[in-house]
């Protein structure tokens, strides 16, 4: 009571078929959270405050990028449908969303702070998917991805043994990521699975890109192949990738 209602936002789906669909997001995720005593303040201005929040109440444009690919490439609903699906650096969840659209056997969505997942993911979740049926479709993991296996282990006690598709969006933009990135893919993909990345090719500022990523995989990771799927080039700012590894 007293607090400020949320406001939700309509991101449409033209299905390749011609079905229409939409997923809805906490638009006023900022005003909302002024009125809970957190442990960290944060406001839109804050991408990350190191070690404390990684930007998860934020809808990253990447994103996006993923969500059209998805609609506009025949069969995609493959990478989901029956599928455990993971939605890594989940932040508001729109990724995990989709997938949740497209009959999966089970949605893990992960992000680092605890705080994003109860007061943002979990509300989406419900707006959008109101009735009971859905609530044993999916799960939310928080902490780092350095124990990611671990707290998954915990929460659903071994019952997840790893994972059919994982779509991560902007996780790569610093080089300290690389690693613990590539060690979890390695552990949690399933040798059918796929991996999607979006992102942006140079992160300005934090140093991470997509060619120190990948070279790193070609050093480190010879196991984890790649190929690109498509670049975005708005001509304005920063060009995009998708690739999938």
């Amino acid at each position: 009571a007293g607090g400020p209602t949320f406001k939700f936002k309509s991101i449409p789906l033209l299905n390749i078929d011609g079905s229409k669909q939409e997923i809805i997001h906490i638009q006023n995720i900022f005003e909302f959270l002024q009125t809970l005593k957190l442990p960290f303040q944060v406001s839109e201005k804050e991408d990350i405050i190191k070690n404390i929040y990684e930007g998860g109440f934020k809808v990253w444009e990447c994103t996006l990028d993923l969500i059209s690919y998805f609609q506009e490439t025949k069969g995609s609903e493959e990478l989901f449908n029956n599928k455990i699906v993971l939605d890594l650096g989940c932040g508001q969840g729109i990724l995990g969303l989709y997938a949740m659209l497209k009959a999966p056997k089970f949605v893990i969505f992960q992000d680092y702070n605890d705080e994003v997942l109860k007061y943002c993911t979990l509300q989406n979740i419900k707006a959008n998917f109101p009735s009971v049926e859905h609530m044993n479709t999916f799960g939310l993991v928080p902490g780092d991805w350095d124990l990611f296996s671990e707290n998954l282990k915990e929460y659903y006690k071994g019952s997840i043994e790893g994972f059919d598709t994982i779509m991560m969006s902007e996780v790569i933009y610093k080089e300290e990521n690389y690693e613990k990135i590539a060690r979890l893919i390695n552990k949690i993909l399933k040798p059918t699975g796929y991996c999607l990345l979006a992102t942006k090719v140079y992160y300005f500022g934090v140093g991470g890109s997509v060619t120190g990523f990948l070279s790193y995989l070609d050093e480190n990771w010879k196991d984890l192949t790649y190929e690109s799927l498509k670049l975005i080039d708005s001509k304005k700012g920063n060009k995009r990738q998708i690739i999938l590894i």
